[in-house]
């Protein structure tokens, strides 16, 4: 057998077993379908190539000369049909569909059974060549009308689908575009300049593009899954080796135990295959499991962003009026309409409190939205923590009496000043001594204390109050959280503050843990940088930027 025979014979039943493979995969699907057909069409021109130079008459010659024109046709007719219907079907007038057909129809009934696609052949050293009738350019023609229309509908088609058909379109687009070049140049172009079919021949090779790129396509991108294929290709093999021997056993005892033998192999490599099969279904659902998971994560995304931006515009809305309300509250504590009776006083001062205590929620929650928008400002300048202190302890003291907390602090004679936003750590350490007084305990302690770290300070906040239940701690300083012993001392918290203290300590390249058990009080540290990072350095420098 000479190369070029053993060729056309890789070729041939690499395009066989492509085509039963893929058919046997889903009989049902149109895609399949066609594909294996097109396989099949292959077969019988690559044949035809190999018969047309080795006839056993004229007219046998002549015939295979006819057919393997007409398979060539029927290769581009079949390859735009594959495009109707792969990766998904195509919105195609079934009437147009029925006219292209029926022309290809009545091209393949004229090519065949009359001599006008080719008349006659003659025969040279090399083979048989032929000479092309009247038909023959139209023939010629059709297939070039058919591989554009497949190459514009996968165009189109290109633009509608998802990445991973994409990639598929591209490589099996490629595939046949090159092999319908190859044919088509070898098969028609050549012989129509040279008038002689001598390098025909060599057109089949161009199937080993289309092979190729339809292989690639398998391994990488599972276009047909290429772990099926190579497990069925592999039983086949050997149930193709163990017949052999069968066939071959010289007595009755040698051909049982080995028709025993391959039984149980087939039994066995159907079992493999049905397993690769099942694992590759499995593997298939858990990527539609977690595509879905992806979109529905998107949409989670989406949907607290809208949460965000509604909260945002809710509490601008209504700070404003209770803004409005503060100020003719304290209007009327102070008596610029007229002297109060003791019992007004006492109305007023709750009415002022409950409105300070409504502010200072739409307050957090306006922080959280600029936060989770980056548009919160921090204005760094040089902050004596000492001072920062003295305010939380004058502001908080009155709250404190109300439950006779003693607030203790130390101050320390010197303290290096930091870079900071003085607002903002006022805010934080608000936040930790008003929780602390909230959920502490009657005539409790609150211990506040400074410490130099040399390139760091640490402000430590200490009460002797509930503490923090073991099993809440992961999620101490995520927001909208509430431990239940906080929730049942106090049910109308809103679960953000700790989560903006975090926040807050990280736009100062600082950090921030609580040591507590449960029922035996809560130590919050505080760790931030004596000087701010430059510029470029450090993760978070954007965030440390105004906004």
């Amino acid at each position: 057998m000479s190369i070029h025979s053993a060729l056309l014979l890789t070729i041939g039943l690499t395009s066989l077993f492509l085509g039963l493979a893929i058919l046997f995969r889903d009989a049902k699907s149109s895609a399949n379908k066609t594909f294996a057909l097109f396989s099949f069409v292959v077969i019988i021109w690559i044949a035809t190539n190999y018969l047309v130079d080795h006839p056993v008459t004229n007219e046998l010659a002549l015939f295979w000369n006819k057919l393997n024109l007409t398979s060539a046709m029927s290769m581009a007719v079949v390859v735009f049909y594959l495009s109707l219907v792969f990766p998904n079907k195509s919105e195609f007038p079934k009437w147009l569909k029925g006219i292209f057909l029926f022309i290809s129809l009545i091209l393949v009934f004229l090519s065949l059974f009359t001599n006008l696609s080719i008349k006659e052949i003659s025969f040279e050293n090399w083979g048989t060549n032929a000479t092309a009738g009247p038909l023959f350019s139209v023939v010629i023609g059709w297939s070039i009308i058919s591989i554009i229309g497949m190459a514009l509908n996968l165009g189109l088609k290109y633009r509608r689908v998802n990445d991973s058909e994409k990639r598929q379109l591209k490589y099996l687009l490629l595939g046949i575009v090159l092999a319908g070049v190859f044919g088509l140049f070898f098969g028609a172009l050549l012989p129509a300049i040279t008038q002689s079919y001598e390098l025909a021949k060599y057109s089949p090779y161009g199937i080993i593009f289309l092979l190729f790129f339809t292989a690639y396509a398998i391994s990488q991108y599972h276009l047909f899954d290429i772990r099926v294929i190579a497990t069925e290709l592999l039983v086949l093999l050997i149930n193709l080796v163990l017949l052999v021997q069968l066939l071959l056993s010289k007595t009755i005892q040698e051909g049982l135990l080995r028709a025993v033998f391959l039984g149980l192999m087939i039994y066995f490599g159907y079992l493999l295959i049905k397993s690769v099969i099942e694992e590759i279904r499995r593997r298939k659902e858990i990527e539609k499991l977690a595509e879905r998971l992806r979109v529905a994560n998107v949409k989670l995304k989406e949907v607290d962003r809208l949460k965000s931006e509604f909260i945002s515009m809710a509490s601008h809305q209504l700070r404003t009026p209770l803004s409005i309300i503060k100020g003719y509250l304290h209007t009327l504590k102070v008596g610029k309409v007229g002297e109060l009776t003791e019992k007004q006083e006492h109305f007023i001062k709750t009415a002022m409190e409950a409105n300070d205590q409504l502010i200072a929620i739409i307050d957090d929650f306006l922080n959280l939205g600029r936060i989770e928008e980056n548009r919160i400002m921090v204005e760094f300048e040089k902050v004596d923590l000492r001072e920062v202190v003295a305010t939380v302890i004058e502001r908080m003291q009155s709250l404190a009496i109300k439950k006779e907390i003693t607030i203790h602090f130390e101050k320390p004679e010197d303290f290096p000043k930091i870079e900071a936003d003085k607002a903002k750590l006022v805010e934080i350490i608000t936040n930790l001594v008003d929780n602390s007084i909230k959920y502490g305990k009657e005539k409790g302690m609150i211990r506040l204390e400074l410490k130099d770290m040399e390139d760091e300070v640490a402000i430590v906040e200490e009460d002797d109050g509930m503490g923090i239940p073991d099993d809440f701690k992961e999620r101490l300083f995520k927001k909208f959280n509430r431990a239940k012993n906080a929730v049942k001392a106090m049910p109308s918290g809103n679960g953000i503050g700790l989560y903006l203290v975090k926040k807050i300590i990280d736009l100062h390249h600082g950090k921030v843990f609580a040591e507590s058990h449960e029922d035996e009080g809560t130590k919050f540290t505080i760790i931030l940088p004596i000087k701010q990072p430059k510029r470029g350095e450090g993760e978070n420098n954007e965030k440390s930027a105004n906004r």
